[in-house]
């Protein structure tokens, strides 16, 4: 809004309050512009508030002791949500665990077969191929990574 009001550059330093005068004001100190089709301010259109080009000195002892009193019931509103949402989070969880399984425990010497999507063969065609490549028997478990024995040129790690 500061490229609608004439403002000089010698006087730089007014410019920010020419520019909330010019958006806050139309003609006269009780109109405030406002566009025809947003029916709002540009400033207000941008910040969400109207502002005062000219205030009045408050009393600091009165509005400190508000906002201490704000910010004590911002803190315990947070501190309520954050143990809504932990709570939330733990009664979802414990719906949702309800009806997953365990993971197989896979131990030294077990056989697995292992399914063949990224495995490329030496088949003339993917239709033709095995689905399912197998068995492979466990040699050692690191982690939760199981290593198989080596076939063609798998990796011997499968994920």
């Amino acid at each position: 809004m500061l490229s609608l009001c004439r403002v000089e550059e010698s006087s730089e330093k007014f410019a920010v309050n020419a520019g909330i005068s010019c958006s806050n004001i139309c003609s006269g100190p009780t109109v405030r512009w406002a566009h025809w089709s947003t029916k709002a301010s540009p400033f207000f259109a941008n910040h969400g508030s109207q502002p005062e080009a000219y205030k009045t000195q408050r009393k600091d002892d009165i509005r400190a002791e508000q906002a201490m009193l704000e910010a004590e019931k911002i803190r315990s509103l947070q501190e309520q949500l954050a143990t809504d949402i932990q709570f939330m989070n733990e009664r979802s969880a414990a719906y949702a665990n309800r009806k997953r399984s365990m993971e197989p425990g896979f131990k030294e010497g077990d056989e697995v077969y292992i399914l063949r999507k990224h495995i490329k063969t030496k088949r003339p065609s993917t239709k033709l191929d095995f689905k399912i490549l197998g068995p492979f028997r466990i040699l050692n478990k690191r982690g939760g990574t199981p290593r198989l024995g080596q076939h063609r040129t798998t990796n011997p790690r499968m994920k």
